[in-house]
């Protein structure tokens, strides 16, 4: 609603709008099912702030009352993890377990203390 609002705020006519609305499938990460494997289903998101990542969790949880909820979280960037770390930390508090990779470092320099392992 909000690109149709800003399109049509533009001057975009509405009707020549409505075809690509019909065509839109979503954005691509945003709690993406990937697939099934021995009844275990597999989902992608790219949120990467723990507020983002407790939102999905907290969804995942609603929606899905009675399943495990495994978590794989790739922290992205050593600024953003030092910056939330106390924030990251209880985003994950819907999931039962919990995998931490090794840092996406996104052409950042390593900072001391700054780990996956630490976290």
């Amino acid at each position: 609603m909000a690109v149709l609002s800003a399109l049509s705020e533009a001057g975009v006519e509405v009707k020549e709008l409505i075809p690509h609305f019909k065509t839109f499938s979503g954005m691509g990460r945003r709690f993406e099912f990937i697939g099934n494997e021995n009844n275990i289903d597999f989902y992608d998101d790219y949120a990467h702030h723990p507020s983002e990542i407790k939102a999905t969790l907290s969804s995942v949880r609603n929606s899905f009352k009675n399943r495990r909820v495994v978590a794989v979280f790739q922290p992205h960037r050593y600024t953003r993890l030092k910056g939330l770390w106390e924030d990251f930390k209880l985003a994950f508090d819907d999931c039962d377990k919990l995998f931490v990779t090794d840092v996406f470092e996104a052409s950042e320099d390593p900072i001391d203390g700054i780990t996956s392992e630490n976290f």
